[in-house]
């Protein structure tokens, strides 16, 4: 799947100086840096520097694009302020938990499209390949999942041991191992 090029743009050429900015709406004027991507068939997309670069998922299209938000969402998951207190780390664990469980669930739908693509060719080719990157991604999510479910804040009796910072690491380690390779 070929993935739309982006280009980092300044000022706009004389009579194309009105572009809507695709994440937050306002216009972009001339002289305003800008992200501009197209795709093959589509309208060409433009975002403000400031409102960041379009993430993978926003310059592929198809199925594939589904499985990258995916994994988007469980780095946005991790992103998230760490907890401070014993007491919200339980929470936070949670929603990484829970959104490496939602990527597997979606990598394990598109696979078993890419698998009913393969099959009238004998479970072979390109489809099959990619049933068979999204199932192993899948477990691997799964994994991960259980592994983040389990971590507990343990006790300990050195004081100069934060078992809360060492939880946390624990969480994260687990939840950025799973890959998408594709």
């Amino acid at each position: 799947m070929a993935r739309a090029r982006v280009k980092n743009t300044g000022k706009p050429r004389a009579g194309n100086d009105y572009h809507r900015c695709d994440k937050c709406g306002q216009s972009i004027t001339e002289g305003q840096k800008r992200y501009e991507w197209s795709f093959r068939y589509g309208g060409t997309y433009t975002r403000h520097v400031s409102c960041g670069a379009p993430r993978q998922s926003e310059t592929t299209q198809g199925n594939i694009s589904q499985l990258y938000a995916a994994g988007e969402d469980v780095e946005d998951a991790v992103a998230v302020d760490e907890p401070t207190e014993v007491d919200d780390f339980e929470g936070w664990r949670d929603g990484i938990a829970e959104a490496l469980t939602q990527a597997a669930e979606t990598a394990r739908e598109l696979g078993s499209e890419y698998e009913a693509a393969a099959e009238p060719f004998g479970g072979q080719g390109a489809n099959q390949e990619r049933y068979e990157a999204c199932d192993g991604w899948a477990d691997e999510l799964e994994d991960a999942a259980s592994t983040v479910s389990g971590v507990e804040v343990q006790p300990v009796d050195d004081p100069d041991d934060d078992p809360l910072a060492d939880a946390i690491q624990e969480v994260r380690d687990a939840a950025e191992s799973p890959s998408l390779q594709l």
